[in-house]
């Protein structure tokens, strides 16, 4: 019996120690949580030599049947390519098409890859160690970015926990931010990975996997008698439009002629998007289906990409607005100062760092692809790379800018603390200030009441009372005089009373 794909990424993974995620994936060796998961979904879509595209929807059973119904069957020949969508992908799917494709699994890898993972515990995902002369060098591409979504009104749960994660076969590890003007909002890390394989000189193969936008936000599952269950699931509501793309909006003529649902629009998945969006795009580029290459096919994806990350600049610019401290919003915000506030701004910090990473592969990825088949491209595709270069400059200059923004919020915030602070000792030191006059004012009054008492000649009903009062309040007086003014002063005084009366004498 032949050896599988997922004992194939066994042995490699001890050579290559990040396989080991992979590899733990595709023998079920990770516990998963009882909660139901939305399902993986696959179409196919065929390029035809003419122009037109034809979408068809697959069971995972029948996807190696037509992957090799198109490799080795001749009669296809009006077939220039076809494109596998696979919405949160599963094992046996990974198990299948890796053996069919002959695919490197550093490609699935770079897929299911869920988070910088701390270096000092685990070896480095390829994500992490992308550098320019590596990205655009293969047949594959893994395009990461934020996936902003809506978690509903501030008041709807009693509490939102900070790490989330998507309930599907990739475990997309997501992030609660605070409550941005009464609403909750979240990221969730997501990957677009696209693979492309040239099958003699007119015809091709891709694979685009993508993660599911209907799935379930879920918090991290917590072991509870040997089962892993999450406390905390609701719906994921992404924030991001969906792109106009050239053909896909009806008309309003179309609309006339046709009758509108009566049920509503049903939500269109992703891997349905991507797949408009494709067949759209097959209408109107200048190329011939037979020259579809890995960037060419991966217009489109990053296109919608760029939409997720213009949505989480767009968040984060409100984040800003949002920390803009005053003297006035301070007073209430004080006491979720070093709770909440300082611990998220620097949190923007780290997020910020890898937002940028991550567009920096994606221009790295345009840049290297646009300009290796430059020759040979038409002015169109071209052109198309250079708009999509200039897209992701300005978010990341967008983004860079918000970052600083945020960073500086930081020394502000704390100088307006200490100002408060300051403040603060001043009234208190104000209200010392009285306790102290009002204690002085006691003082000699108890010593010669104190004084007197030892004799009964000097109390209330006695003769001689008017001796307490010719006392006390003289002493009383220079007590006062003596505490208002600067010990300095006060001892100048003093001696200067004590030098004339010794020139008197």
């Amino acid at each position: 019996m032949d050896p599988s794909y997922s004992e194939y990424v066994k042995y490699l993974s001890r050579e290559w120690p990040n396989l080991e995620p992979l590899s733990e994936l595709l023998t079920g060796s990770h516990q998963r949580p009882e909660v139901k998961e939305a399902g993986c979904h696959i179409a196919c879509l065929q390029f035809q030599a003419d122009g037109n595209t034809y979408y068809t929807r697959l069971d995972a059973d029948r996807v190696v049947d037509v992957i090799l119904d198109f490799t080795l069957n001749s009669e296809v020949a009006k077939t220039a390519g076809i494109c596998i969508l696979v919405e949160d992908i599963e094992p046996r799917v990974i198990d299948d098409l890796g053996g069919a494709l002959d695919i490197n699994p550093h490609f699935f890898c770079g897929h299911i890859e869920r988070s910088f993972v701390e270096i000092e515990k685990s070896p480095p995902s390829s994500h992490m160690v992308s550098l320019p002369s590596h990205v655009g060098s293969q047949n594959y591409v893994n395009l990461h970015y934020q996936r902003p979504i809506d978690l509903g009104e501030k008041d709807a749960y009693l509490s939102i926990p900070y790490h989330l994660r998507l309930c599907g076969n990739s475990v997309r590890p997501g992030r609660s931010l605070p409550a941005l003007f009464g609403r909750n909002v979240g990221f969730i890390r997501s990957c677009f990975s696209i693979f492309h394989k040239q099958l003699g000189d007119s015809q091709w193969i891709s694979i685009m996997l993508m993660d599911s936008i209907s799935a379930d936000v879920i918090s991290a599952p917590i072991a509870k008698n040997n089962q892993q269950r999450a406390e905390f699931q609701t719906r994921q509501v992404p924030y991001r439009n969906k792109r106009d793309a050239s053909g896909g909006v009806l008309t309003f003529s179309d609309f006339c002629a046709k009758a509108p649902p009566a049920g509503g629009v049903r939500p269109m998945s992703l891997l349905e998007e991507v797949a408009m969006s494709l067949q759209s795009y097959a209408k109107v580029s200048t190329l011939a289906p037979p020259t579809y290459d890995l960037f060419s096919l991966s217009i489109v994806p990053i296109k919608l990409i760029i939409d997720e990350w213009l949505t989480y600049l767009l968040i984060m610019g409100r984040y800003v607005k949002a920390y803009e401290y005053s003297i006035k919003s301070v007073q209430k915000r004080i006491g979720n100062f070093e709770s909440e506030d300082i611990v998220d701004l620097y949190r923007w910090r780290r997020r910020s760092q890898q937002s940028l990473h991550k567009l920096h592969v994606l221009k790295w990825f345009i840049e290297s692809s646009s300009s290796s088949t430059k020759k040979y491209r038409e002015d169109t595709l071209e052109y198309q790379g250079a708009a999509l270069e200039r897209d992701i400059a300005y978010l990341i200059s967008q983004i860079e800018q918000n970052r600083n923004a945020l960073e500086a919020m930081i020394p502000i915030i704390t100088s307006i603390i200490q100002l408060l602070d300051s403040r603060r000792s001043t009234v208190e030191a104000i209200y010392v200030k009285r306790l102290t006059y009002i204690a002085l004012v006691f003082l000699p009054l108890s010593f010669v009441a104190t004084l007197f008492s030892m004799s009964d000649f000097f109390s209330i009903d006695g003769d001689r009372f008017w001796i307490y009062i010719a006392t006390a309040v003289p002493l009383l007086f220079l007590v006062l005089v003596a505490s208002s003014s600067p010990v300095t002063t006060a001892l100048a005084k003093l001696g200067s009373f004590f030098t004339n009366k010794e020139k008197l004498v």
